[in-house]
């Protein structure tokens, strides 16, 4: 009995020793990189991440160096940018819908469920858009001319800083809705942006193909209606009406109570949310301004009169 007391001993010090050793380090670049961000990232994530990253540069040199004389070739970085970000918005706008909206089959969330659970969904879409604007959207952006623009570098830092705080502690129920469900409008935005003015050789491609147009035209429409909806009315409406509420809700109860979550953190989604919506209704502006411009009549030519 007590030589099968010690083995069973020496078997349960052997257990409790293989169980209290560290996991294996990961093997893969993807999972080291997963593992030095923390909450902020998984493996699959910076996977995505790192692919948008390659897909950029391999169809950079493709519509640069390998394919035939177009628009591609006149801004292949630009060109490389929206063929990337086009799959990336239907996934997250699809995943982001179908987990938000009750009659897709997402459940009503309670007040515990929206500020102090930890959402799946919600990390995964927070952590996806860190990954892909670490990764791929920010560098692209400042390394492509046509894509420098203050506005939308700061509209990008910003989205960065929000999703961090979706993978921390609390609100990351609300990213389902931030960095998903309101890209319905980023699918057909990374389709119109090709033809926009402003990318000559797109625009006049758009110009003299009725297919190209159809397809513009189409996209136009279809933007115009999702902006309109998701971003200039029901993007504040979260906001104001869902978030700030639960938020002065939320402020009421002791720390203990919420989780020992200090108030910064409770607050830092909404100081975010205020000026992402300010941004959303200065872009309506600008985009009813197009509406307006391309509906006017045209000047008459005074050489025909």
């Amino acid at each position: 009995l007590r030589k099968m007391s010690a083995r069973v001993t020496a078997l349960a010090s052997i257990m409790g020793a293989a169980q209290s050793s560290p996991p294996p380090p990961p093997s893969t670049l993807t999972g080291v990189i997963a593992e030095q961000m923390g909450a902020m990232a998984t493996e699959g994530t910076v996977a995505v991440g790192l692919a948008c990253l390659a897909a950029q540069i391999v169809l950079y040199v493709a519509f640069a160096h390998v394919l035939p004389a177009g628009p591609w070739k006149v801004e292949p970085g630009f060109t490389a940018h929206q063929v990337v970000v086009l799959p990336l918005m239907i996934y997250m706008a699809y995943i982001g819908n179908v987990s938000w909206w009750p009659h897709f089959g997402a459940s009503e969330a309670t007040f515990d469920d929206r500020v102090f659970q930890r959402n799946a969904v919600g990390e995964h879409l927070a952590q996806l858009a860190i990954c892909e604007l670490l990764f791929w959207d920010i560098p692209t952006g400042l390394a492509v001319k046509s894509m420098r623009d203050p506005v939308m570098m700061g509209h990008h830092i910003g989205m960065l800083m929000a999703a961090y705080i979706g993978t921390q502690v609390t609100w990351s129920y609300y990213a389902i809705f931030f960095f998903g469900t309101c890209e319905v409008s980023g699918i057909f935005l990374s389709i119109v942006d090709v033809f926009h003015p402003k990318h000559k050789e797109w625009a006049a491609l758009s110009d003299a193909s009725p297919l190209v147009g159809a397809i513009n035209n189409v996209a136009r429409v279809a933007f115009v209606l999702a902006y309109a909806l998701m971003r200039a009315v029901y993007f504040p409406w979260v906001v104001f009406a869902n978030g700030i509420p639960d938020l002065i809700r939320a402020l009421a109860l002791p720390t203990e109570q919420r989780a020992n979550v200090s108030d910064t953190m409770m607050f830092a989604p909404w100081l975010l949310g205020v000026p992402f919506c300010l941004l959303q209704w200065y872009w309506g502006v600008l985009l009813v301004k197009q509406i307006v411009k391309v509906l006017s009549p045209k000047p008459a030519n005074k050489k025909s009169q």
